[in-house]
């Protein structure tokens, strides 16, 4: 059985909220986490799913997350992980749209960041992944 877990980035704060639980009310949506326990707006957060997966350093793989892979020695891919909803599972997608199922990696792969760390997603062009 795969375990359920959540992660959130807080758009005010700019940070990461980790071990996610949340639940919507009348004023919103109730969040509790490692970082935060209140209400907010659902504009203010945007909630990613665990893949239940994780990479070669046995790093927990999320949605929006970044991830490297060599096609050989020489070749370094870069592509973004989300669901989609029409191949029914998550995927990863990187360079002319082209995608792959992340429950068969065609290589070892490694996380190296997220949508939300500009630094990296701009270094990599995926800033509007």
């Amino acid at each position: 059985m795969r375990e359920y877990k959540f992660r959130a980035w807080d758009h005010e704060a700019e940070a990461m909220l980790t071990n996610v639980s949340f639940r919507r009310n009348d004023r919103g949506v109730f969040i509790e986490s490692d970082e935060f326990r209140g209400n907010c707006s659902p504009d203010r957060i945007h909630l990613m799913q665990y893949t239940g997966l994780r990479d070669s350093n046995n790093t927990e793989i999320f949605e929006g997350d970044i991830i490297e892979w060599y096609e050989n020695e020489y070749e370094r891919k870069v592509g973004t992980v989300h669901w989609s909803n029409a191949q029914c599972g998550f995927v990863v997608s990187y360079e002319n749209g082209l995608n792959w199922f992340l429950t068969a990696p065609p290589r070892p792969i490694k996380v190296i960041g997220n949508i939300y760390k500009k630094t990296i997603a701009e270094q990599h062009s995926l800033a509007s992944a």
